[in-house]
């Protein structure tokens, strides 16, 4: 069996996540949804623990990326959204020339 203890409950912040509107305009929601994400993974890896289809102790990776994201300034957090950004323009143009 894979997860299912929290009824998969990791799916709705992973939806909700990726749902959001307005994140490519508003740093503060582009930061919050990257904190989502990182949520729903540990929360994945947790169920997946709690269901015996992980080692105890798989998840602990997971929910430090959580707590170090939390530690992250959120001006940096946003700029480093709009480093992301630029990039992936940057590349588009260099492949299309």
């Amino acid at each position: 069996m894979s997860g299912g203890s929290y009824n998969y409950s990791f799916g709705h912040i992973d939806s909700f996540a990726s749902d959001m509107r307005s994140t490519d305009t508003d740093p503060m929601r582009a930061s919050f949804k990257q904190l989502l994400n990182l949520v729903a993974c540990a929360m994945h890896d947790i169920e997946w623990v709690d269901s015996g289809d992980y080692a105890q102790g798989d998840e602990h990776s997971a929910i430090r990326i959580v707590f170090s994201f939390l530690e992250a300034d959120p001006k940096l957090i946003a700029k480093a959204h709009a480093y992301d950004g630029l990039k992936e323009m940057l590349e588009r143009y260099f492949k299309s020339i």
